[in-house]
């Protein structure tokens, strides 16, 4: 204990600024004042400082592209930001490892600028008003083949006549590919619904006019029958949606049946009867002529 008179005073001073409660202690002992601040507001810039964004969790849209398709970014997890300040998202483009610089920010790419076999990739975070960035996140998918469109065909005759005119499907429009490969079309026949000639063992079959199949010989048409020609193209990995034509066959048109003498010497049938039914699903020419 210190010898000699010891003065201690205590002096407690409150006041009160915008309903905060601010304090000072005074102390003074042998004749020092010493104040202790025990209260009051935070100086600016003295508080915790920003946290930065967290981590998001995206996905390319659709799962499975093909050059046909525009990719879309989904953001299936956004972030969180601890002060609840995110201003912006940066999306960043990558194909086969390179970013793609003109393509920053955009959520969507349209199916012209991709090609088969190349491999997407979409990087994205987060930003808050401060200009912290959160964790970067990725995406990829790999573009794949892009099947070909549908032909549009049609057969003709329009009113074919049974037993006379060869049915031929006919492509009137190529069908496209996005990859640009050379492409290939396949025939299939129906007739009155069912598989053409797989349907009964009295069918010629098909025969060959442009395109392997594309026909039907006269000789397997009858009245009233409903045919049906479908014809899909084929890149070399997939078949498209098939293009469709139909038509129904006509009834028997009524044939000539009269019969004359060959009076043409230098015909192989001179001196005999003709008519023109011996020249049915041929063609002939035919001169009639009197005279006195």
């Amino acid at each position: 204990m210190l010898g000699g008179e010891v003065s201690l005073a205590v002096m407690i001073v409150r006041s009160w600024k915008n309903g905060l409660l601010l304090a000072a202690l005074a102390v003074s002992v042998l004749g020092c004042d010493v104040s202790v601040d025990i209260g009051g507001p935070p100086t600016p810039g003295s508080g915790p400082s920003p946290s930065p964004p967290g981590a998001m969790l995206l996905e390319l849209s659709p799962l499975e592209p093909t050059s046909s398709d525009e990719l879309s970014v989904v953001i299936t997890q956004p972030a969180v930001d601890p002060d609840g300040d995110i201003t912006s998202i940066r999306f960043t483009w990558w194909v086969d490892g390179i970013i793609q610089a003109g393509l920053t920010d955009l959520a969507t790419i349209t199916a012209d600028q991709t090609s088969r076999g190349e491999l997407w990739e979409v990087r994205a975070y987060a930003i808050d008003s401060v200009g912290q960035v959160g964790p970067e996140s990725a995406a990829q998918v790999t573009i794949g083949n892009s099947p070909p469109s549908v032909p549009q065909v049609q057969i003709r005759p329009e009113d074919p006549a049974p037993g006379l005119h060869t049915l031929v499907c006919e492509i009137v429009e190529s069908a496209t590919d996005e990859d640009d490969d050379d492409l290939t079309y396949s025939f299939a026949w129906s007739i009155d619904g069912e598989a053409y000639p797989e349907s009964s063992e009295d069918w010629t079959g098909p025969i060959t006019d442009e395109h392997e199949g594309d026909s039907i010989p006269p000789e397997d048409t009858v009245p009233a029958q409903h045919w049906m020609c479908s014809v899909r193209a084929h890149d070399g990995v997939v078949e498209g949606d098939a293009g469709v034509a139909v038509v129904t066959v006509g009834e028997t048109p009524v044939q000539p049946d009269f019969a004359l003498p060959d009076i043409n010497e230098t015909s192989p049938s001179f001196g005999t009867e003709v008519s023109p039914r011996d020249y049915l699903k041929k063609v002939s020419g035919w001169y009639f002529g009197h005279a006195t």
